[in-house]
């Protein structure tokens, strides 16, 4: 057989090889990414794979920070518009690819599982700056007492546990309280999640869907 092996960069060669897993994971599920089929994909040797990932759970490891990187940019993008025009619905549909389009949701929870935990925090940080800085300029002009920060940070949790939760165990989530499970009632549980915390934001109810 002829040498399949492509010469690249090393950082050429770490970033093929993440966007070979992704594909895959994306396309055939978490046990199809191995180490040998992705270097076989990518061309390059499974000790290259190993060299550069250590091993397949440093290679997912590796996959879910590619993920949360590229949700940091959306969500970032997002959170930047100035006043009231903050679109949480950006945010919410940065979500969804995320978790349910790309799997990120079953990676983080089977990566939990295995033992997993991230190295850094903050990867929200963005979108709690935003909301917290409107949530403290409505309280100002208002009179009421200051905003809790920390109360600020549960919302974004909430709204990011939610749309993991659905895109891990969706129907089963729905149908537990008596709903149908189909895409289309789990697409309006995750709209009416964004308008209840949207609530808690803006001070009223977000009309959009996401």
């Amino acid at each position: 057989m002829a040498d399949r092996r492509i010469r690249r960069t090393k950082q050429a060669s770490r970033l093929a090889i993440l966007e070979a897993a992704e594909r895959t994971f994306t396309r055939e599920g978490l046990e199809a990414v191995r180490v040998q089929k992705i270097a076989g994909e990518v061309g390059v040797t499974d000790a290259a794979v190993h060299y550069h990932f250590g091993s397949r759970q440093g290679l997912l490891e590796a996959l879910l920070r590619h993920a949360g990187r590229r949700l940091m940019k959306e969500v970032a993008q997002a959170s930047r518009a100035e006043g009231q025009d903050f679109d949480i619905s950006a945010v919410s549909a940065a979500f969804r690819r995320a978790y349910v389009d790309a799997g990120g949701g079953r990676l983080a929870v089977w990566l939990s599982l295995a033992g997993w935990s991230p190295q850094g925090t903050g990867l929200l940080n963005p979108l709690i700056d935003r909301a917290h800085a409107i949530r403290s300029a409505q309280a100002r002009l208002s009179g009421s007492a200051p905003v809790d920060l920390d109360d600020t940070r549960n919302l974004i949790a909430l709204l990011n546990a939610a749309h993991i939760a659905q895109a891990v165990m969706g129907e089963a989530l729905l149908k537990a309280v008596d709903k149908d499970g189909g895409p289309e009632s789990q697409a309006a549980f995750l709209d009416w999640t964004v308008r209840l915390v949207s609530r808690e934001i803006f001070g009223e109810a977000f009309s959009g869907a996401a």
